[in-house]
């Protein structure tokens, strides 16, 4: 299998609907955290420790199990949600809903299901 390259594009787009969420959930005063301010590039942020993390939750996951693609990716979705906006992102009880949603974004994108579903297979195989 060929390595993802366009990662930083996966990476993009999560950031971007992401933020889209964001302001939505905070608009609707259901988000109740305040996320930091954003520095560096998404693959900067996204911390080796929080790389190995979302690898060991991702690899975790039994590589037949019939919803391995959509548990990865919410690995994958949370992970890089958290990076970006810090931890106090779990105390939030919108924070799965948001989650869920920009998961949902992400693999409704022909595109992006693809490039994730490499992204998640090349993960657990390490």
């Amino acid at each position: 299998m060929e390595p993802v390259h366009n990662i930083a594009q996966v990476m993009q787009a999560l950031r971007r609907q992401m933020a889209a969420n964001l302001e939505r959930l905070g608009q609707s005063g259901k988000l109740t955290g305040k996320a930091g301010p954003l520095s560096g590039t998404p693959s900067q942020r996204v911390q080796p420790t929080v790389q190995q993390a979302m690898a060991r939750r991702i690899r975790s996951i039994a590589p037949d199990d019939p919803g391995f693609f959509e548990k990865a990716t919410l690995v994958f979705v949370e992970s890089v949600l958290l990076a970006e906006f810090g931890e106090k992102l779990l105390n939030d009880p919108a924070f799965r809903d948001l989650a869920a949603q920009v998961q949902s974004a992400m693999i409704s994108n022909t595109e992006i299901r693809e490039d994730l579903r490499r992204l998640t297979v090349q993960i657990h195989k390490g």
